[in-house]
């Protein structure tokens, strides 16, 4: 039921997360051994004794769960990231996805990006335009290889364009 939770972390690093998420209630006692000083013991030191080591704290809290809690949780997890990310495209006039979204900014549409008018009241320049991944993301950064491909393929045919009309044309991501 735990395999695959917290995986890649070592036993360590997960028991500083934990005293950390357990804060000002963390107490330390899982060393204790009621006849002697725990000073220098390690959870290999007490895991065989009976009533040894609390292991507790060395484990990634959901490995505590069951099948049926951890997918519940998963879902639950997809759900909120859903919602986050429905409320963040409703916001933003850009993404096609948005009640907000006029049609009529559309200049070109790829598999992967589209090329969309910026509204002149938020425009640096006049003809200021936005290069949008269709599918949400927090920047280009965290695209697909693929988005980041379209992408580039946009920017080599916008210099292109302006260049023939002797102009240049500048780029820059914005949050």
């Amino acid at each position: 039921a735990g395999a695959g939770a917290g995986a890649g972390i070592s036993m360590d690093e997960q028991y500083a997360r934990n005293i950390a998420r357990v804060g000002s209630r963390y107490k330390g006692t899982e060393f204790a051994t009621g006849h002697g000083s725990s000073l220098g013991a390690d959870e290999v030191d007490y895991s065989g004794i009976e009533g040894g080591a609390d292991m507790s704290m060395f484990q990634h809290p959901s490995s505590k769960l069951t099948d049926v809690e951890r997918a519940k949780r998963d879902r639950e997890r997809q759900v909120a990231l859903h919602d986050k990310e429905s409320s963040a495209t409703a916001r933003c006039w850009w993404w096609m996805e948005s009640s907000r979204f006029e049609k009529h900014r559309l200049l070109a549409l790829g598999n992967h990006v589209s090329l969309v008018l910026c509204p002149s009241n938020l425009a640096l320049v006049a003809d200021s335009c936005y290069l949008v991944p269709i599918r949400h993301a927090e920047s280009f950064v965290s695209c697909e290889d693929e988005v980041w491909d379209e992408v580039q393929r946009f920017k080599t045919s916008l210099r292109k364009m302006f260049a023939k009309q002797g102009m240049g044309v500048l780029f820059c991501e914005t949050v």
